[in-house]
């Protein structure tokens, strides 16, 4: 049996505000005898606010419980709320609470509770702990997957034994552009190499990229700029070392990154693999850029490419959007590749800004907050492809000694012979290119005498070549004796 009551009643009963107050032998009155309240819907909405959530001061709480301003509820109450109002809380009959849709209960005595669409939350007849504030994901994940935080509370499945891995894409943030000055925007022309281990491809003629001020969460971000009067397609792409790829074979990958267009345009991304010899890539993945068939033949070249997964987004014009895509990575992959570009052709003037590029193994259902490597390791795996003697935003070619190496000429030929040691071990092994710290003229060290005045450029002949260094011997037989050579050098071992 319902008791049912008007709002005059209940001020009649308590303070005229329309709270009921009750002792415990009027509850057992009405109720099972048990200190247990038995209320319909249109009962707690008679002496409540109307929402089907009953207001109850902490006397009347005692009066019920257990003296210590808790309420205690049964199930069926729970269930006369489930039934009448779907954003309270869903109780079935394995005890199961749940909510409806994403919202947020803060319970008297305990943390937030943030659950999403979906989510549930098992309980045991008393339980009592705090809770978290944790946001769950929407769906389950699959067989072998564990859940990880990311240390504010957000949880996402990933795989077994693969939890916090790094993205295998080096300098996603953009932090060096070793090869120019890198707040210069310089031209690159097709399939050439702008910031460190990203190639610029180009549909017809060169384009400018530089490195600006970065996104939300990260220092730099790498500007691309159509600068040629008829307007072409543009894009970035890295090539993933075999050594860095093998292992994403049969697994899922994650791409995600953050681009943001001076006008509205549609970019499109993709992961590739390249299943021929191993990293001896065709770094100009484009057979037609005119092609609207985005699969190997049309768009992409026809042999030793897969099209692992493909992307687009519509960019308002210079608002900063995250994209994303994933994809199962094949048995024959030899090195995973991921590819940005313009969908259409741009105007003269028009950039696209690239940051926060990520690959991620076993990233298929959430997406990874941005956490750079620290400077140094970023620096020493750029280096692995591509180190300069130059101070690492100075580039080649300029006229400076800062950073550069010297030997004494002991005669017309020869001078002190040394090594020359790499700062990181290379990829391969790579014959160097010198420069004169006078004017930065390719294959030639600068000869100053004992008073450091310059004399000429100098041929120097180069030995000794290998993964961690090189080493100098003789010249073309035209040293001053006692001279000092200096030069200064880079060694490229890019893919």
């Amino acid at each position: 049996m319902a008791l049912r009551v008007t709002r005059q009643y209940a001020d009649s009963l308590g303070d005229g505000a329309g709270k009921l107050r009750a002792t415990r032998q009027y509850v057992n009155t009405v109720g099972p005898g048990v200190g247990k309240l038995r209320a319909t819907r249109q009962y707690v909405n008679g002496v409540g606010p109307g929402v089907g959530a009953i207001r109850v001061s902490r006397q009347f709480a005692d009066a019920l419980g257990a003296s210590d301003g808790k309420l205690r509820v049964s199930r069926q109450y729970l269930q006369v709320l489930a039934s009448a109002d779907t954003n309270v809380i869903n109780v079935d009959t394995a005890d199961v609470v749940s909510l409806s849709e994403q919202t947020e209960r803060v319970y008297p005595h305990y943390k937030p509770i943030v659950i999403e669409a979906g989510a549930e939350r098992r309980f045991t007849t008393g339980d009592q702990f705090e809770i978290p504030p944790f946001l769950f994901p929407i769906k389950d994940g699959v067989s072998g997957e564990v859940l990880e935080t990311d240390g504010t509370g957000k949880l996402a499945w990933v795989a077994k034994g693969q939890e916090a891995t790094a993205s295998r894409l080096i300098n996603g943030g953009f932090d060096f552009f070793q090869r120019q000055t890198p707040a210069t925007l310089t031209s690159r022309t097709d399939d050439t190499y702008g910031p460190d281990r990203w190639a610029v491809l180009t549909q017809s003629n060169s384009v400018q990229v530089a490195r600006i001020a970065g996104a939300a969460y990260s220092a730099w971000q790498c500007r691309m700029k159509q600068h040629q009067t008829l307007a072409q397609r543009m894009g970035l792409l890295q090539i993933v070392e075999y050594n860095n790829s093998k292992s994403l074979r049969d697994g899922i990958v994650g791409f995600q990154a953050t681009l943001t267009s001076s006008v509205t345009q549609t970019v499109r991304y993709a992961v590739l693999e390249w299943t021929g010899t191993a990293d001896t890539v065709t770094s100009d993945v484009v057979n037609s850029w005119t092609s609207v068939l985005y699969t190997p033949g049309n768009f992409f070249l026809g042999s030793n490419l897969v099209v692992t997964a493909i992307g687009s987004t519509v960019l308002t014009a210079g608002v900063a959007t995250d994209v994303r895509l994933s994809g199962t990575i094949s048995a024959l992959c030899n090195n995973a590749i991921v590819f940005i570009w313009t969908e259409n052709v741009v105007a003269k003037d028009t950039t696209l800004d690239v940051a926060e590029v990520g690959l991620y193994p076993q990233a298929a259902d959430y997406e990874q907050d941005w956490k750079p490597r620290f400077y140094g390791d970023e620096l020493a795996l750029c280096q692995r492809y591509y180190e300069k003697s130059y101070n690492v935003d100075i580039a080649p070619a300029t006229a400076t000694r800062t950073g550069a190496f010297g030997s004494c000429s002991r005669d017309a030929w020869w001078v002190e012979n040394f090594m020359v040691r790499y700062a990181t071990t290379k990829r391969i092994s790579v014959s160097p290119t010198l420069y004169s710290p006078y004017n930065g003229e390719a294959g030639h060290s600068g000869e100053y005498n004992t008073v450091q005045v310059f004399n000429a450029n100098r041929a120097l002949q180069i030995i000794e070549v290998g993964m961690n260094g090189f080493g100098i011997a003789s010249g073309a037989g035209d040293f001053n004796i006692y001279d000092v050579q200096w030069f200064q050098w880079i060694a490229d071992a890019e893919l």
